[in-house]
């Protein structure tokens, strides 16, 4: 059986174990370290304004089109069916509450309560 062991000097292994830094050392690499991240970040600032730019720019699109949609549901869709979806599917209601069971369901409510007596 041929097994391989990576075997270093023995030297080489106590120096890497036993090496020490002077505080001038440390500093060296720390302050090196926190450039380097910081770096990553640097244009940080740049990337969020133009975020927030397209954010903007979105929400203008999307109220555009709002818009044209809600004037397109008001000459199209029957002053009734306006009233009735509006009660029963806006987005701003309040969504807690079980919408009302349809007609059928009712009155298949009221048969079995009806034949029951």
């Amino acid at each position: 059986m041929n097994e391989t062991v990576d075997q270093e000097n023995p030297a080489t292994q106590e120096e890497r174990e036993e090496r020490t830094f002077t505080q001038s050392e440390m500093d060296a690499i720390i302050r090196d370290r926190l450039a380097r991240e910081r770096g990553k970040y640097a244009d940080y600032d740049a990337v969020k304004a133009k975020a927030e730019q397209f954010d903007a720019a979105q929400e203008a699109d999307r109220s555009e089109l709002q818009r044209a949609l809600e004037e397109l549901y008001e000459a199209y869709v029957p002053a009734e069916t306006r009233a009735y979806l509006d009660a029963r599917c806006r987005p701003d209601r309040d969504r807690r509450r079980r919408p009302a069971a349809s007609k059928a369901t009712q009155m298949q409510k009221e048969e079995a309560t009806d034949g029951d007596h």
